[in-house]
């Protein structure tokens, strides 16, 4: 956002998505969000992409690191194979 001028001020955090579309369906503000959020449409709520901008995310796989089952491992690999 910085990149283009504008700097957020932060009003509240939430930890749900859906929390954070109902805050916006609500008035509270705007909100960045990954595509598959727009799957919860909400009366109000506008999902829009940002014009001309260059939004990409890094992929990242987080698990429990005392974890080491062969089936975790196996499914690790395949998505590092494709990222």
């Amino acid at each position: 956002m910085r990149d283009v001028g504008v700097e957020p001020r932060i009003r509240h955090e939430v930890g749900e998505t859906s929390t954070l579309v109902t805050l916006m369906a609500g008035g509270l503000g705007v909100a960045v969000v990954p595509e598959p959020v727009t799957a919860l449409a909400l009366d109000d709520v506008a999902y829009l992409l940002p014009a001309g901008a260059d939004a990409h995310v890094e992929p990242a796989v987080a698990h429990r690191a005392d974890r080491t089952e062969p089936l975790l491992a196996r499914t690790v690999g395949i998505i590092r194979a494709v990222i």
